[in-house]
This record gives C-alpha cells, sequence and structure tokens, in this order.
C-alpha cells in the first residue's frame, strides 16, 4: 500500500514539473478595431426591451456615448421607426 501512495505522490509530481505554461502569441503590429453592431440585445428581463449597440472602429476609452431613445413612452412604437434603422 505505501509502495502505491508512493508510486501516486512520484506521478503526480512528475506530471505537475513537466507541465508547461502556454505560450500566448501577442499579434505584431498595430491591432485594426472594426465596426461592430450587435443588434436585439435585451437589457431587462422583459424580452421586448432590446437594444441595438453600435461600436466605431478605432474607438478608444475617450470615444463619445449617444443613446437614442424611439417615442412610444416605452409602451409602443419600435425602434426600426426611426430614420436610419
Amino acid at each position: 500500500m505505501r509502495l502505491h501512495s508512493l508510486f501516486l505522490t512520484a506521478l503526480i509530481l512528475y506530471t505537475l514539473i513537466s507541465c508547461k505554461p502556454e505560450q500566448v502569441r501577442l499579434p505584431v503590429g498595430p491591432i485594426t478595431i472594426k465596426d461592430t453592431t450587435i443588434s436585439n440585445l435585451c437589457y431587462r428581463a422583459n424580452a421586448g426591451q432590446k437594444l441595438d449597440l453600435r461600436l466605431l472602429a478605432n474607438r478608444t476609452a475617450n470615444t463619445s456615448l449617444v443613446i437614442v431613445v424611439h417615442r412610444g413612452g416605452w409602451s409602443t412604437g419600435d425602434k426600426a421607426e426611426l430614420i436610419g434603422c
């Protein structure tokens, strides 16, 4: 029994010592951030409460945020009624 536990301990130690961390390869050169649109993103428990999120290319932490709310008093209407949607 003692030989079995000694062998198991040696096997575990060998496995831990022989593992090498995975090499992460970072991209070389500038990173291009593309325009991204996520449509119909639910923001509340009600599935009817959705928004479209548009992220501009080359955005930074200082990029301005614009929120557009359509008319309807949150009871009628649809975001598709906005011009340009």
